[in-house]
């Protein structure tokens, strides 16, 4: 299969040396410490931090810290 056509053009319609279109946008979430959005043709990736917090005291260790990160994915 050939990605570049004939007429030198991607399947999009981009030129060879053509990135997509980026868009990106900040402080999607209000509620959250800092958000962000950004999206690079079919990629999509929303981002949010929030914290923070104290830890639990059973978790805490004097010079130490725990990130929780959730990622998904969708198909």
């Amino acid at each position: 299969m050939n990605i570049i056509s004939e007429h030198g053009f991607r399947i999009d319609g981009r030129r060879p040396h053509q990135i997509r279109n980026i868009n990106c946008r900040l402080g999607i979430y209000p509620q959250a410490e800092g958000s962000a959005y950004i999206e690079q043709g079919n990629t999509k990736v929303i981002c949010a931090v929030y914290g923070p917090h104290e830890g639990k005291r059973s978790k805490q260790i004097e010079d130490r810290c725990v990130v929780n990160c959730q990622y998904r994915y969708l198909v």
